[in-house]
């Protein structure tokens, strides 16, 4: 599978999870199941899934508004959106008014908000929405703000995954509220990935970060039972740990490339009902792979 299908770039994204999500599904003996994302961010592991025919639909939830405007924008209002990706000047001026129209959404249109969400997310650093511009203000480091802004790929992704706007049902809810209202009730079986904002990073990294309150709720509603496929995806840190003791877990170092690069811890955690894998690799890049507390070297 394609690890870029996705048009946007995120920090620890997780394309490269479609595979292992696939064969995940599979074993647990779901076939072209719905597969639901309540923090979509890139959604890389969701498209990739869709356009190789893996899901029948797939549900995309965040709660920031230029997210949900993205994606949106994608399906409602593709050929405006690729028309702006083609024009666009990549200049300083042009990234001061695209980041305040994003830091203003609530007063522009969807277009509006969801092109400047996609135009931060390439030309800055990291794909951090609230970060600098790679090269910097003054545009005089090594490398420039056109540097991940390749704008044919970018309209050839979006034009195909737009093909599919009829099987892709976007909201912008909290993501709690969005398990409650919609993946709690769907009438066929679903494959529910979770991936929240880090625990110890989540402050640098999103501008809707959790406090340790708010991933004790999600942990209490995941261990409720009141969904039956699930697993979600943390940086590795002991109170998360502890929030999900008792819970099959996979460990995987993983590639960041926020501000610097770096190599970091991160774990999965899987529902009661989830079937796994006997390959169970869920990055082919990363260099270990830790199941139920124990080392092992990837071969890759």
């Amino acid at each position: 599978m394609s690890t870029t299908d996705t048009p946007l770039r995120y920090p620890g994204g997780k394309s490269a999870l479609a595979g292992f999500l696939a064969r995940l599904a599979y074993a647990t003996g779901l076939r072209d199941p719905f597969y639901v994302e309540p923090y979509c961010g890139g959604s890389g592991a969701a498209v990739s899934l869709l356009l190789n025919e893996v899901v029948s639909d797939i549900f995309l939830n965040d709660i920031d508004r230029g997210i949900y405007c993205f994606w949106k924008a994608v399906l409602v209002h593709t050929d405006e959106l690729c028309e702006r990706i083609e024009t666009v000047t990549l200049s300083v001026s042009e990234w001061q008014q695209q980041r305040k129209i994003l830091r203003l959404c609530n007063r522009h249109s969807i277009l509006d908000v969801g092109f400047a969400c996609l135009f931060l997310n390439r030309v800055n650093r990291s794909g951090v929405l609230s970060a600098n511009p790679i090269g910097g203000i003054g545009q005089d480091g090594e490398w420039r703000m056109d540097a991940r802004f390749n704008r044919a790929g970018l309209i050839s992704k979006i034009r195909r995954i737009a093909q599919y706007r009829n099987r892709i049902h976007v909201s912008n809810c909290d993501a709690l509220v969005f398990l409650k209202r919609k993946a709690a009730v769907l009438t066929r079986q679903s494959l529910v990935y979770l991936d929240p904002p880090y625990f110890v990073k989540g402050r640098c990294l999103y501008r809707n970060h959790y406090r340790p309150e708010d991933h004790q709720r999600l942990a209490e509603y995941l261990k409720s039972g009141a969904l039956r496929y699930w697993l979600v995806s943390y940086d590795t840190a002991p109170e998360i740990n502890a929030l999900y003791s008792g819970m099959r877990r996979l460990t995987y170092q993983l590639s960041y490339t926020a501000a610097r690069r770096y190599k970091g811890l991160e774990t999965v955690f899987f529902s009661p009902a989830i079937r796994l894998p006997t390959d169970v690799d869920p990055f082919l890049g990363s260099r270990f792979r830790v199941w139920d507390g124990q080392l092992f070297a990837n071969n890759v």
